[in-house]
């Protein structure tokens, strides 16, 4: 994260003209009634719904000590319950529920910058950082009206449902070579801050994006392994910046980088991304530690990892300054044909991390709630604190039922940096 952190001042800052603001979307955007009602509620939805709540894991088994793929990976965890203090001070909560954080608890900064945002007009402030500012912006054309009444978000959801009904009238499958293409034009690239992007070069390589649309693509076909040889490591199907992305499908794990996943084709049944979690889990771990060693300047490394299947997506986040491991709900980002916005959301603040997240909350800082991945790999943690992108040498790649019962937890930040995204008014 940026060094540069800014100190308060009780100054009265000037207001910005609006020849000032250089990128008219904010204006727009906040003129626009509707929109700015549909922000507004699925902010609101990640601070208080449970079916965007998330949940601390522990690992009881895991073959983290091992040289396995992550395909290959075996982490058998469990979700931490309820304390008797936190049942018995709430009427609805028992032992028994899953303890729940709400999904905003980690972004403090992202939910400060956008119920900034979403003040009346005389009250409202700007990110003057600029990753930040961009990825606000970018956000806001995504879910902006465009010319004719459609939205930019209806664009790309309908490009994605498009080209799954186009390839079923050819009587053949989407493979996940394209798949892995749609989502990362239409989607993962529509919502970053950068739009570059990183595909396993084990897939088939497209120049255009395969929906129909013809767009040029703004990523590229490469090497994205990571981790270590003598412990878990592989390749991540899509790389967006500094978060790696599974796309879960109904066929087992192809081994990657070698050109021979170009032929699997994914189902248009939507996959239980419940199959793809320990690899998912195995990939978020290695993923935090990659971030610690890569940018130790960081103000948190709570990293998250990406599952997405064909209308829901799950993120992981670990932290290895802390041996945190965090579970998000399983989100439906698709519904009866449209963008659920609050997941839009949830996945923005996700893949804007740097700039948004807040890291662990005080709550979770509990030496009681932590993950056990250092205890159970014991004296091969150094190889963790020294992985590797690429990782060097190339291999090939039962939950118990239960429902978010339970008011999620509104906590604070472990520890919180003031105005990180230096908000002044317009």
């Amino acid at each position: 994260m940026d060094s540069d952190v800014p100190s308060c001042s009780g100054a009265k800052k000037r207001r910005k003209s609006t020849d000032q603001i250089d990128d008219p979307v904010f204006v727009e955007f906040h003129s626009n009634e509707p929109l700015m009602a549909l922000l507004n509620n699925s902010v609101s939805a990640l601070k208080k719904r449970n079916e965007f709540s998330l949940c601390m894991l522990k690992i009881s088994h895991c073959n983290g000590m091992a040289p396995k793929n992550f395909s290959k990976a075996f982490c058998q965890t469990e979700r931490y319950k309820c304390t008797d203090e936190a049942s018995s001070s709430s009427s609805t909560l028992s032992p028994k529920h899953v303890m729940l954080f709400s999904m905003s608890s980690i972004f403090c900064y992202g939910e400060e910058l956008l119920c900034s945002f979403l003040k009346p007009k005389s009250e409202t402030c700007l990110p003057q950082r600029k990753g930040a500012k961009i990825a606000l912006s970018k956000l806001l054309y995504f879910l902006s009206e465009e010319t004719g009444g459609c939205t930019l978000w209806k664009i790309h959801v309908d490009k994605v449902i498009t080209a799954e009904k186009a390839f079923a009238e050819e009587d053949r499958k989407l493979t996940e070579a394209e798949w892995a293409v749609v989502l990362a034009h239409h989607l993962f690239s529509k919502l970053s801050v950068s739009s570059y992007y990183l595909i396993d070069k084990g897939y088939s390589k497209y120049a255009r994006c395969p929906c129909g649309c013809d767009g040029i693509l703004t990523g590229d076909y490469g090497d994205t392994s990571i981790g270590c040889p003598e412990v878990w490591h592989g390749f991540v199907d899509l790389m967006m910046g500094m978060i790696g992305i599974n796309i879960a499908t109904i066929e087992p794990d192809s081994p990657g980088g070698s050109g021979n996943r170009s032929s699997i084709e994914v189902k248009i049944e939507n996959t239980d991304l419940k199959s793809n979690k320990e690899q998912m889990i195995a990939q978020s771990i290695v993923f935090s530690f990659l971030q610690q060693k890569l940018h130790p300047e960081f103000v948190n490394h709570l990293i998250p990892s990406i599952g997405i299947s064909k209308e829901m997506l799950v993120i992981y986040y670990y932290d290895c300054k802390n041996d945190v491991l965090i579970e998000s709900s399983q989100m439906p980002y698709i519904q009866d044909e449209k963008l659920c916005i609050p997941t839009i959301v949830a996945l923005w603040l996700a893949l804007n991390f740097k700039y948004f997240c807040s890291g662990i909350t005080k709550g979770m800082n509990n030496s009681s709630y932590k993950a056990g991945f250092f205890e159970q790999v014991d004296e091969k943690l150094n190889l963790y604190m020294n992985v590797n992108m690429p990782c060097g040498k190339h291999y090939s790649k039962e939950d118990n039922t239960w429902t978010w019962l339970g008011k999620p937890i509104e906590d604070e930040p472990a520890e919180k940096v003031k105005d990180i995204n230096k908000l002044e008014p317009w």
